[in-house]
């Protein structure tokens, strides 16, 4: 454990030092539709053009649901709309833990299980640093569908010295936004 841990550490140092215009952390809430449960989503979000992006997550549905369970995963954004607010796609897959599955007797009751889910998101710039966003989602295995809403902050967000940033009026005041958001 100690070993991924640092492995997790070191690649992190390196992507923040090399991309900390493109690279934020997020956090959010997740409403579960069909289990009508509550959970939190932490992710970290790479924008690797100005219409993709890597969005690996953390979700977890704390004991107190009636499913008790996380996942890890990776999703894929396609921006189709870059004005502000921006609408994407998304896609991705995850590993499922369901912790109290003895509970329920069905065939899909078991410890661990993979899924894949697609969805709809709109994201919007407050400024340089905070993206908002709300997305609809569904899981195609357990077919549920979730919506989840949430704030992404962008490191250094704001690049006063990059050619290729753009100047974006703000009321009186001009802020140079990042150049994969222009």
């Amino acid at each position: 454990m100690k070993k991924n841990l640092l492995f997790i550490l070191l690649f992190a140092g390196i992507i923040l030092h090399g991309y900390s215009q493109k690279l934020g952390l997020g956090i959010g809430g997740i409403y579960n539709f069909r289990t009508k449960s509550i959970g939190y989503d932490l992710r970290l979000h790479w924008q690797v053009s100005p219409r993709w992006a890597f969005v690996p997550q953390y979700n977890r549905f704390p004991s107190f649901n009636k499913i008790f369970e996380d996942y890890w995963g990776m999703d894929i954004d396609f921006t189709i709309l870059l004005k502000n607010p921006e609408i994407y796609l998304l896609a991705g897959v995850e590993k499922n833990n369901w912790f109290n599955y003895i509970e329920f007797h069905n065939t899909y009751a078991k410890p661990e299980s993979i899924t894949e889910e697609a969805g709809l998101g709109l994201r919007w710039a407050i400024n340089c640093h905070i993206y908002p966003y709300v997305e609809a989602r569904y899981n195609a295995y357990w077919q549920e569908i979730n919506a989840r809403a949430g704030i992404i902050f962008f490191f250094l967000g704001c690049n006063h010295n990059n050619r290729f940033g753009g100047m974006r009026k703000r009321g009186r005041s001009s802020v140079r936004c990042p150049a994969y958001r222009d």
